[in-house]
């Protein structure tokens, strides 16, 4: 068969029981149940003596099962250093990338730490809190929110080739519990940060007001992203 391979439940085994006594063979008990040849024949060799028993080849199974790599690569020290790192805010690729980087002994993949979030009840731990990333609806998300709005395909070629000092782009970055709101100047890479508890148009307005006071005799554009959050910005002095 080309289907992926599948543990054999333990209601299986108790069928396979029924079968073996009315005097089936393996390969008629793999077509009654669809399942591989050599899988029916594999579970009739769990029990040593020759007469095939439900519970005996089912303790048999969860013992191997405990035994593999799988089952014991999260091992309690494993899962304390996991847990440790998703509490400082580390993402479980972050907090793989660690454990490799620290040459940890029990070292696992994103994958694996995603799976033992599900099984511990870990969600909240995670900087998401385990929800689904929701992307913008529309391809312009929020383009129609900005007033006056000038695409960036309009910028004067001279602010393009950063021969200019006074050009500015700003961005807002979302983090655990507030914003920060960024102005980097394009040719002396001056960064402007400012902590924002809520991205609102009038919170980013006053934060970037407050960030580029100092410096409005070298402020002559800003280029901002399509976020909503921009429609809200006009400069209250003459930026040349």
């Amino acid at each position: 068969m080309n289907n992926q391979y599948r543990q054999l439940t333990q209601a299986e085994r108790y069928q396979i029981g029924a079968l073996c006594k009315l005097g089936f063979t393996a390969r008629r008990i793999a077509n009654e149940m669809q399942r591989g040849n050599k899988t029916i024949s594999n579970e009739l060799k769990r029990c040593p003596d020759g007469q095939y028993c439900a519970d005996t080849a089912h303790n048999h199974a969860e013992q191997m099962r405990k035994c593999a790599r799988k089952y014991t690569k999260c091992s309690q020290v494993v899962q304390k250093r996991i847990e440790s790192l998703l509490l400082i805010g580390l993402s479980p690729e972050q907090a793989a990338g660690r454990m490799r980087l620290e040459r940890f002994s029990g070292s696992v993949s994103c994958s694996t730490i995603y799976s033992l979030v599900n099984q511990m009840c870990w969600r909240p731990l995670l900087v998401r809190k385990g929800k689904r990333y929701r992307p913008r609806k529309g391809a312009e998300a929020g383009a129609h929110l900005i007033p006056g709005r000038v695409d960036i395909d309009e910028r004067p070629a001279h602010i393009e080739d950063k021969v200019e000092v006074g050009h500015w782009e700003g961005d807002t970055v979302y983090g655990q519990n507030s914003y920060l709101v960024t102005m980097v100047e394009r040719v002396t890479k001056i960064l402007l940060t400012c902590r924002v508890k809520t991205k609102t148009k009038k919170n980013v307005a006053r934060a970037i007001k407050k960030m580029l006071k100092p410096f409005k005799h070298l402020c002559h554009t800003i280029t901002f992203d399509n976020g909503g959050e921009m429609g809200g910005v006009e400069c209250s002095f003459d930026p040349r």
